[in-house]
């Protein structure tokens, strides 16, 4: 696997999905503050938006482990392998695995959310576009304990 990341503190989105996840994001946050997990509901996530949802977690120990938590059917499928409860670190190489939590570790430390966009390609296949959310979550702290996340991969029609 190979990735190049780009990280939009401005919130850019192009992906109506996306914008929407943040709306929604926002509705559970209180003024400045990110959410507490305990009030995030699945059931308040418009189903059109789930398959794009993924979770991270693995965040609250000294030294963050990422894991994908849960990854959504528009990423499995995409991708044609589901890595689900996985850890970084158990299924990228090291460097790979390092620029992958590039974006959870900014999340973590300015605990905002962010636009993630970049090229990723996997296996045998081509360089893939794809926009993406990272929201933090807190826990019974004010640390970051999990991040909802949300992707689109992009599709090159004319191919």
């Amino acid at each position: 696997m190979s990735i190049h990341i780009n990280i939009d503190p401005l919130l850019d989105f192009q992906q109506p999905v996306l914008a929407e996840l943040l709306g929604i994001w926002r509705g559970q946050a209180n003024a400045d503050v990110m959410p507490r997990w305990s009030v995030f509901d699945p059931v308040r996530i418009p189903p059109r938006i789930l398959p794009h949802l993924y979770l991270i977690d693995g965040l609250d120990e000294k030294e963050p482990r990422p894991r994908w938590r849960l990854l959504g059917t528009h990423t499995t499928d995409t991708l044609g392998r589901d890595n689900t409860g996985k850890y970084f670190d158990e299924i990228y190489s090291a460097e790979d695995a390092r620029d992958m939590s590039v974006p959870v570790l900014w999340v973590m430390e300015k605990r905002v959310p962010a636009r993630i966009t970049g090229r990723t390609r996997y296996a045998d296949m081509d360089w893939l576009p794809f926009e993406s959310i990272y929201l933090p979550y807190s826990g019974n702290s004010e640390n970051v304990k999990r991040i909802l996340g949300g992707v689109v991969y992009e599709f090159d029609s004319t191919k």
